[in-house]
C-alpha cells in the first residue's frame, strides 16, 4: 500500500498523502518528483500522517548584515 501519490497539474507535479490529503511536495521536474515519491513511499516520512504544523510556509528574513 502507498501512503503517497502524485498528481500532474500543468506542468507542476505534486505529491499527496491519502490519508490526509496534505500537500508534501511541489514542483515542476518529473524525475525529482518521482524521486520525492519513492522516498516517501518507502518510509522516508510519517507513513502517510505528517503533522499539519510540519507543511506551514515558514518566513524568510533577510536582515542586514552586522559588522
Amino acid at each position: 500500500m502507498n501512503n503517497y501519490s502524485m498528481k500532474k497539474k500543468s506542468k507542476e507535479y505534486t505529491i499527496v498523502e491519502n490519508q490526509t490529503g496534505h500537500k508534501v511536495y511541489t514542483g515542476k521536474k518529473k524525475g525529482e518528483a518521482y524521486k520525492h515519491l519513492t522516498f516517501l513511499n518507502m518510509g522516508g516520512a510519517f507513513d502517510g500522517w505528517t503533522p499539519s504544523f510540519f507543511l506551514i510556509p515558514v518566513p524568510e528574513y533577510n536582515y542586514p548584515e552586522v559588522d
